[in-house]
């Protein structure tokens, strides 16, 4: 899901928020973003790509952004158990050469 053209390109910060709550309304439990264009501390991000987790039960672990920041991995757990651990790679290839 690129949201470049939604948010990262607006300095509004009601637009943000409405499009987090917008996002909210959907039942995610995990959301992979690319084109992002920001540093966020919250969740796992780079300039490129980032996740964001929606469930407080649900963790992220030795969690890697690769130099450019066109990778982010990351291993997923459940505080209670409900599924085993996974690891999840979000990579970001641009959608021109020139990138």
């Amino acid at each position: 899901m690129s949201f470049e053209n939604f948010i990262a390109k607006t300095v509004n910060p009601s637009i943000r928020l409405s499009f987090i709550r917008y996002l909210r309304t959907h039942s995610f439990d995990i959301l992979a973003l690319q084109e992002t264009h920001t540093d966020n501390i919250l969740f796992i991000w780079s300039a490129h790509c980032g996740l964001i987790c929606f469930q407080p039960d649900i963790e992220f672990s030795n969690s890697y952004i690769n130099r450019c920041g066109r990778l982010v991995h990351t291993s997923i757990f459940h505080r209670s158990h409900l599924f085993d651990p996974f690891t999840l790679t979000v990579v970001y290839f641009p959608a021109s050469s020139g990138e």
